[in-house]
């Protein structure tokens, strides 16, 4: 409630592994961004969460993304970041699979990819 009070909503955005705590968050506002994680197979479940509550992304594990996951979730207009990916190589593979945002504890071996 305090995003809401505080005019945060713009630089704000809900992630859970756990639904109802975005479920919670979507009774408070319609406009806050929510973001299902996931590291297991529940991913497959995006699409059903989706229409109930409105994501803004899911946010898999970077081995659980396939083309056809990142494919799919932009036909519905839900952006796709992957966590937490470290090395050079399997930075390469998810830009290729076109996914929005790449979360990295080495953001500088991204940097380096971009320039």
């Amino acid at each position: 409630k305090r995003l809401v009070k505080n005019k945060s909503l713009d630089y704000c955005h809900i992630s859970s592994f756990t639904t109802d705590v975005l479920r919670g968050a979507r009774e408070i506002s319609d406009e806050i961004r929510l973001s299902q994680l996931d590291l297991t197979f529940l991913i497959i479940n995006w699409k059903k969460i989706h229409d109930e509550i409105n994501l803004y992304s899911i946010n898999p594990f970077y081995s659980f993304t396939r083309k056809k996951l990142v494919t799919k979730a932009h036909d519905k207009g839900v952006e796709v970041h992957v966590w937490t990916v470290n090395k050079e190589k399997m930075m390469i593979k998810m830009i290729k699979r076109k996914v929005d945002v790449i979360m990295s504890d080495y953001p500088d071996i991204g940097l380096n990819l971009s320039s």
